[in-house]
């Protein structure tokens, strides 16, 4: 990333100036936060597996406020760190949260155990065994024979590496209409204003995500307990509630940007001079594309979950690059990618597809647990 930044700058997205020079130097704190990132999800996911959601909520939510504090008593308080940009101080606070994060989720998933676990477990003693002391027998007393515990764990390696295939499958798709989409923005006219409102934008088209997250979540960890269990009745019920709140949260997010327009232009844009004036017409043209998208939009981010507790890895990366190759990539390179309003345009009928075929699997799912 570190050599591949500048060039992306300069040469793909065609920064100049300013805001080329404010862009390197955010940029490189940025690189600093990527390894806390990604030890980060690893750790989520981790509490998610031994099922300390509440600990896992507590602490996002606590850091996501945090970070809010800061970055807000940066805006207010501009002496603070004199001689810095305001991008320069948000790139430190955000390096301080993820470290500080790491640290309190790593430090609770070694000394939490898993809600089945019995009140000996430890995590760290059996890292520890594992990783440090890899002959160390096994820690419930019991012994290998013939083999059976390694063909096991082989297997287990067998299916957690091909899912992780299709999992990064899916998300290097996801990365790429969206790096897509950045890309086109950059070609408008006047491409400082594009790119100032198209990432407005992508938040906007993001915000439902915190909302709905929980209930991905809980379709994910719910839904393979369920399944492990054969209990199809309970399993109908989390699907159906999972995909309604989804569905409620994106239309309160629906009114409440198409309400708020003003108000949510005002606190991205602020004063008003004539770059901050452009920005804000252009995010007009897309402004009731993005606010009508939120229930279809909380849809998908929870049918994904429901298709992440399925289990079913090599349909959710096929269905991935399929739509990449036959929707999305004949509709970005179409007259569409010239205007803010048809990249997103695209992004909808992209995430449209992804819903129809989760749904596509969703019920064919049902019609199999009912089969059996």
């Amino acid at each position: 990333l570190s050599a591949l930044g500048p060039v992306v700058f300069a040469r793909v997205l065609r920064l100049e100036g300013a805001v080329l020079a404010a862009a390197g130097e955010y940029f490189k704190l940025a690189l600093i936060k990527v390894p806390f990132t990604l030890v980060g999800l690893v750790i989520n996911g981790a509490l998610q597996g031994i099922r300390q959601n509440n600990v896992l909520a507590g602490t996002t939510a606590f850091f996501s406020v945090l970070e809010f504090v800061l970055d807000w008593t940066a805006v207010q308080l501009p002496d603070i760190c004199p001689g810095r940009s305001l991008l320069w101080k948000f790139g430190v606070i955000g390096i301080i949260i993820a470290a500080l994060q790491v640290t309190a989720t790593g430090g609770m998933l070694l000394k939490l155990k898993p809600v089945e676990a019995d009140e000996g477990f430890s995590l760290y003693r059996e890292l520890r065994e594992r990783l440090v002391i890899p002959d160390a027998e096994p820690t419930d007393g019991s012994q290998v024979e013939d083999g059976n515990e390694v063909v096991e764990e082989q297997g287990s390696g067998l299916v957690l590496r091909s899912g992780m295939t299709d999992m990064l499958i899916r998300s290097l798709v996801m990365q790429g209409t969206f790096a897509w989409a950045l890309l086109c923005a950059s070609r408008l006219s006047d491409s400082t204003t594009a790119l100032a409102a198209h990432h407005i934008i992508t938040n906007m088209w993001m915000v439902i995500s915190y909302f709905v997250d929980g209930f991905s979540a809980a379709s994910i960890v719910l839904g393979t307990r369920m399944r492990a269990q054969s209990d199809t009745e309970a399993l109908s019920t989390l699907t159906v509630r999972c995909l309604a709140a989804g569905l409620v949260a994106g239309l309160v997010m629906m009114v409440a940007l198409l309400l708020g327009e003003e108000r949510v232009l005002a606190f991205y844009i602020g004063q008003s001079n004539e770059g901050s004036e452009a920005t804000r017409q252009l995010l007009r043209t897309a402004w009731i594309l993005v606010a009508t998208v939120q229930p279809l939009n909380g849809l998908v981010f929870v049918i994904d979950g429901i298709l992440c507790g399925g289990g079913d890895f090599r349909y959710i990366s096929k269905a991935y690059v399929a739509g990449f190759i036959f929707v999305f990539l004949p509709l970005i390179v179409s007259p569409l990618r010239m205007s803010l309003l048809g990249i997103w345009g695209v992004k909808g009928i992209f995430n449209l597809y992804r819903c129809v075929a989760a749904f596509h699997w969703v019920r064919t799912d049902w019609k199999r647990i009912q089969e059996h």
